[in-house]
């Protein structure tokens, strides 16, 4: 049941859902391996929007001067 709710918040985006693994062996390792597993996707989430904002940033300034040659241009 925990790794149900933990999986549904997971969908909705919140990369910090743990479990506490307990109950038999397998259910243990099912609740370290679904921990590991929340621990890289929220790792790619943070990688991903580190790349975004990082593209954005370098991309403005030659927008910027390209929009500046052509309003230049246009005028």
């Amino acid at each position: 049941g925990d790794v149900m709710e933990a999986a549904q918040r997971v969908a909705g985006g919140d990369y910090a859902a743990r479990v506490t693994p307990r109950g038999s062996r397998a259910t243990r390792e099912l609740g370290s391996a679904f921990n590991g597993m929340t621990e890289r996707l929220a790792v790619n989430e943070e990688q991903r929007r580190r790349l975004l904002a990082d593209v954005t940033h370098e991309l403005r300034t030659p927008l910027s001067v390209v929009r500046g040659y052509v309003e230049g241009m246009l005028d």
